[in-house]
């Protein structure tokens, strides 16, 4: 399965893919996040709230509480402006939760993967 990663701030997008089995949970590794720092360094950023509203695939959205480079609001308005969006929150956690909070963001995922039936 091909999975599309965003990451975000303030409505603007860097965003790349990966592939893993869905048999099993994925598992956020240390090189899986030197590859999202190194790709969100080198990417262009573009402003996506025109186009989130046209997104009606399955997404999920796992943000941290506490995040102070791309505050909370900002997932909210993600999660409203993306028709088929869930919308996860992990408490006392940053801007980088698969880092910091890697078990419970790998539940998360493993959790609405199973909800959607992926």
């Amino acid at each position: 399965m091909t999975v599309e990663i965003i990451i975000a701030t303030n409505l603007t997008q860097i965003g790349f893919t990966f592939t893993f089995d869905t048999k099993q949970p994925y598992i956020f590794d240390k090189l899986d996040n030197l590859k999202t720092v190194t790709i969100a360094k080198s990417a262009i950023q573009h402003n996506m709230a025109k186009d989130l509203p046209k997104m009606h695939v399955q997404t999920c959205i796992i943000w941290g509480r506490n995040d102070q480079v791309t505050p909370p609001e900002v997932a909210e308005d993600f999660h409203k402006l993306m028709p088929n969006s869930t919308l996860y929150w992990i408490d006392k956690c940053g801007h980088a939760a698969m880092m910091e909070h890697p078990d419970e963001f790998n539940r998360l995922l493993h959790e609405w993967l199973n909800k959607v039936g992926l």
